[in-house]
């Protein structure tokens, strides 16, 4: 299931639902930020999530969960307004969208819902993204949330309550990380083995299970009303993590989507591969620590290093033998008929968008606001 299929999905079932039982469901969506899937015990992680644990038991869980950008701004545009950031315009980080662009809180407002967003928000203009907006250290407020249900059970009239989680994004600050002894724990291949990525990992577990007890108790509040069974509830986990080969990167771990992916090839096209990869991660005592152990003659630490800040101008992978995306196959001859399809499936899929390549990327700051200021 893809997340921008959400929307839809969402009218659909709500449409749906009506015609069937003449009364509408509720919908809370509860969202986290900066949380590679993996690392949820649900999918075999090691972060502890007893809560979500039990809302599996109750439901079920996407394991293919697709969105289209591994940043958090393109990606809660187009989960809210059903569109592929280059159609929206919402396509950099801190972004807008068009004017013209419609988004779930039009399309249930106008079948009744009250349309709520609580926390993070990383989205605009307001005009398109009309919900009453809440929150707390650009967290969900429980106490609106609480209020939303009561009246919505007073009123009859039924509500979208998203709860945008500010957490396990950075600084990693909140939770029990005495919880997760950094020596004992198993750190995924494409991280350097060194003593601040093991506390900088121990302190993103210990957040995970921060969200999860806010997850918890939003259930608490629902399941202690008289909306329970008719509200659905959806959790998110938005793209992967802030650390190397997750978050700004179109890797499995960094959006489990995006590109082209037939189902076990995913193949990536990289505009500019002279061009040395800068982001906020260069900066980080963690990665800066990698620099040093490459230096110093750590060959695990200098590949990855390299390979974290040098793309070629293609990549392929697959996702099947190789989930964390480390052997590229593009010169592999014998999938050469595979690579061809993908490169056509993605060419087509960026004549539909409108996607100039290039030269979309150089408009990008025309959709930044802050930057378009400065």
């Amino acid at each position: 299931m893809r997340i921008f299929f959400v929307v839809s999905a969402l009218i659909l079932l709500v449409s749906c639902y009506s015609f069937a039982k003449q009364e509408q469901p509720n919908i809370l969506l509860i969202i986290a930020d900066d949380c590679t899937f993996s690392d949820l015990e649900i999918y075999g992680g090691q972060a502890k999530t007893p809560h979500l644990r039990k809302l599996v038991s109750e439901g079920m869980i996407f394991s293919h969960c697709y969105q289209a950008a591994p940043m958090c701004s393109p990606t809660r545009h187009c989960l809210y307004t059903g569109l592929y950031p280059v159609k929206s315009g919402a396509y950099p980080n801190h972004t807008k969208a068009f004017p013209w662009v419609k988004s779930i809180a039009h399309y249930l407002q106008s079948s009744g819902y009250t349309t709520h967003l609580s926390g993070k928000t990383h989205i605009a203009p307001k005009s398109v993204f009309p919900f009453q907006y809440s929150g707390v250290d650009n967290n969900p407020d429980p106490t609106v949330f609480s209020k939303v249900v009561q009246s919505s059970a007073k009123s009859g009239k039924p509500f979208l309550f998203i709860a945008a989680s500010n957490e396990p994004h950075t600084p990693w600050n909140r939770g029990d990380p005495s919880a997760y002894p950094p020596n004992s724990l198993k750190l995924p291949p494409v991280l350097v083995d060194s003593p601040k990525t093991r506390d900088g990992y121990s302190n993103y577990l210990a957040e995970i299970t921060y969200f999860d007890s806010q997850v918890g108790e939003l259930l608490d509040m629902l399941d202690k009303s008289s909306l329970r069974d008719n509200t659905l509830v959806i959790v998110l986990s938005e793209q992967g993590n802030s650390l190397p080969f997750a978050k700004w990167t179109c890797y499995d771990a960094g959006l489990h989507s995006g590109c082209v992916n037939d189902g076990r090839y995913r193949y990536i096209r990289n505009l500019s591969p002279d061009e040395v990869f800068e982001n906020i991660m260069m900066k980080d005592p963690i990665f800066k620590e990698w620099q040093k152990m490459a230096k110093d003659g750590n060959a695990n630490a200098k590949r990855l290093v390299h390979d974290y800040r040098h793309r070629p101008a293609e990549e392929l992978y697959d996702t099947i033998s190789d989930p964390w995306n480390r052997k590229n196959l593009i010169a592999d001859e014998s999938l050469s008929e595979i690579c061809d399809g993908l490169r056509s499936a993605l060419d087509n899929w960026m004549k539909q968008q409108g996607d100039e390549g290039t030269a979309t990327e150089m408009k990008a700051f025309e959709r930044m606001p802050r930057m378009k200021k400065k």
